[in-house]
């Protein structure tokens, strides 16, 4: 799929995953606090990527991004967590961590699952939104035993993923889903 992405990277250990997970892409990386150096609404689609480097409760480049951005987003496990924050959800720690395979439920007919029920994908982190609750802004498309796993900002082509498409192994269908996504947010690509 050839479309020009915008990857923010916020600090995480793999960019090369995300690279390989957007092939045919056209990428352009940059780091979260320098989002305002580049005109966004050049790019097709913005990838907030995971990462470590500043908590979500002071990113205020993201968030500002997330509001005011008219192309779609897609926010992977720091990324998720942004959309959750930007939005109201609330962000807890996850005790114990969620670390490695884990079983995903969806929770609805989306497309990007393309009948699929359940997958399987990896994890790597400590915090997590445990419910939407009565978030009318928010829908939630998948969850497992940590949480909301998937979700989508109505209105607003956003998307979050708790968990990492990114990460290669044979245990991790949430590339599947994420290439999906892609599909069915840019369908004649």
């Amino acid at each position: 799929m050839n479309i020009s992405v915008l990857l923010i990277d916020n600090g995480n250990d793999g960019i090369e995953n995300y690279m390989h997970l957007l092939a045919g892409c056209n990428v352009k990386v940059v780091k979260w606090n320098r989002i305002q150096e580049y005109n966004v609404e050049k790019y097709e689609l913005i990838i907030l990527s995971h990462g470590r480097e500043i908590s979500v409760y002071r990113n205020d480049s993201e968030k500002n991004l997330i509001l005011d951005s008219n192309i779609p987003i897609i926010g992977v496990c720091y990324g998720f967590q942004m959309l959750s924050h930007t939005y109201g959800l609330k962000i807890e720690e996850l005790n114990p961590p969620s670390v490695g395979s884990n079983k995903i439920i969806a929770t609805s007919r989306h497309a990007m699952f393309n009948g699929v029920n359940q997958f399987t994908s990896i994890e790597k982190h400590k915090y997590g939104v445990k419910t939407i609750g009565t978030n009318e802004k928010v829908i939630c498309h998948a969850v497992s035993n940590f949480g909301v796993e998937i979700i989508e900002i109505l209105n607003r082509k956003q998307y979050g993923f708790q968990f990492h498409p990114e990460i290669e192994s044979q245990e991790n269908q949430g590339n599947i889903i994420f290439k999906n996504l892609l599909t069915y947010l840019f369908p004649n690509r």
